[in-house]
Order: structure tokens, then C-alpha cells, then sequence
């Protein structure tokens, strides 16, 4: 089987967030993460390149700063920061899954609502692990009755399809859902 090709300058395209969408013809997605980017550089340059530092000398001057709120602050700016790099990493995956796409002739999702028909057809990764076994008492049902009753609605009503593991803990769902339930079509 040939790998799929596309466009190798989207790369380059994409190392500015929302340029690579621009280049696929996603034009509002390409807005949005444009000024998600300029946000974060803002947000950067005026508070985070401090409050980062703060957090490793956590303040220079004993009786003044307060090293407590010097470490929330950099904290938090850390955990902005490695969110962001999640969005940077996963924006250029997107251009080039999206120009792989337009390669080879598939429909790309210009606007938003085609953009959140795509999520709907395409699906969009969650995890979502809650314990039932109280509601089983509760409907009297089994494990997997319910189980094929939740997948259903969620069909039904959000009209996304899902996947779904039972276990004894949560774990064990997982784990099932990994290696049986995405490759068995009653989950």
C-alpha cells in the first residue's frame, strides 16, 4: 500500500498556527487558530515569560515576594503553556491530515458548519468512563443492556457513534474498549 502524499510545504505553512488551514481553504479555522496563536503570544509576552521565570527563582527579594502566589502563577502559566503546545502540535496534524485529504480528492469542510458537520461524520476522540453499577439495580438491567442502551441514545440523539468496554473497574472498561469494543460491531 503507498503512502498517502501531500503537499510538504504545508508544513511550513503550519508552524504558524491557523497558515496551514488558510493554505487548505479553511479560512475561518485558520482565523481561529491565528488568534489563538496571537493570544498566547500576547498572553506570553506580557505575564507568562515573568511569571515562568518567578516560578524557578520563586522571587528575589526575601521579605517582599511572595513565593506562595510566585509558584500558583507560574504554575498556571505552565499549564497554559503545555496546553498550548498540545494545540500547536495537534493544529499542524491537522493541516496536513486535511491536505493529505484534499490530495487525494475527499471533501474538505470549509466553514463552520461544515467544519462541525466533520465532527459529527468523523467523530471526535473522548474518553468519557463512569461507574454504572448503581443504575444497573436501578433499571435492572445487565451490564451489557445497558451498555447497548447508552450507545443507542447517544446515536439517537447526538447522532455520533461511540464505543463503549465493560470491566469490573475502570481499567478493565478501558482496556476492553481498546481491544474488543472498537473492533466489534454490537460496541
Amino acid at each position: 500500500m503507498k503512502k498517502q502524499e501531500y503537499d510538504k510545504k504545508i508544513i511550513l505553512y503550519a508552524l504558524i498556527p491557523g497558515l496551514g488551514q488558510f493554505k487548505n481553504g479553511q479560512k475561518e479555522k485558520g482565523a481561529i487558530f491565528l488568534t489563538i496563536f496571537g493570544l498566547f503570544c500576547l498572553e506570553s509576552a506580557f505575564f507568562g515569560i515573568n511569571a515562568l521565570q518567578e516560578l524557578i527563582t520563586l522571587g528575589s527579594e526575601p521579605g517582599i515576594d511572595n513565593s506562595m502566589f510566585l509558584m500558583v502563577r507560574g504554575t498556571l502559566q505552565l499549564l497554559i503553556t503545555l496546553i498550548f503546545v498540545g494545540f500547536y502540535v495537534s493544529q499542524i496534524r491537522d493541516a496536513i491530515k486535511v491536505n493529505k485529504n484534499k490530495t487525494i480528492g475527499l471533501p474538505i469542510a470549509t466553514g463552520f458548519t461544515g467544519i462541525k458537520g466533520s465532527l459529527a461524520t468523523h467523530g471526535f476522540p473522548y474518553l468519557l468512563t463512569f461507574p454504572v453499577t448503581d443504575y444497573l439495580k436501578m433499571y435492572n438491567k445487565t451490564d451489557y443492556e445497558l451498555a447497548i442502551e447508552i450507545l443507542k441514545d447517544i446515536r439517537e440523539n447526538i447522532g455520533l457513534y461511540a464505543t463503549c468496554g465493560i470491566g469490573p473497574n475502570m481499567l478493565m472498561a478501558k482496556v476492553a474498549m481498546d481491544t474488543e469494543a472498537k473492533h466489534n460491531d454490537d460496541f
